[in-house]
């Protein structure tokens, strides 16, 4: 896949090792192109004043409550069609999930909890289900 096809995720992690391993994960598939956040600041930061488009936010779970729900509110104003992935339990979030409920512009936003540990062939296939088919099929005029 070329570069400028590949697909852009935030990866929000606050464990160095745990960053590495989801990276290497992500490129090994190569079809996304991965940038690091260590915490909500940084991630924050590059979703507003670096100007970057990202199709998928993919957050640790293990993040605060309060660090994922203003990861969150930030991507609804400022990435509102990407994709917002949880890795962890989702029963620690339903408050998150009433919250993106009620948000109007959290509709266009799916927020989604992957199990640990990350699989990222699995996410791959599922990414591939909503970016990468529809696309081909409306080339195809399906």
């Amino acid at each position: 896949m070329p570069c400028n096809s590949k697909k852009k995720i935030l990866v929000i992690e606050n464990h160095p090792f745990q960053m590495i391993e989801t990276q290497m994960k992500l490129s090994n598939i190569g079809q996304f192109l991965s940038l690091p956040a260590f915490d909500c600041a940084e991630s924050i930061e590059l979703t507003t004043s670096a100007k970057i488009k990202f199709d998928v936010i993919l957050c640790s779970g293990e993040m605060s409550f309060t660090d994922i729900t203003n990861i969150l509110k930030c991507s609804i104003s400022e990435q509102s069609d990407c994709l917002f992935f949880i890795i962890g339990n989702i029963k620690r979030y339903n408050a998150l999930l009433d919250y993106a409920q009620k948000t109007p512009k959290a509709n266009k936003q799916i927020i989604l909890f992957l199990e640990k540990p990350f699989c990222a062939f699995t996410f791959s296939d599922y990414l591939d289900d909503k970016f990468i088919r529809p696309a081909l099929n409306q080339r195809r005029g399906r």
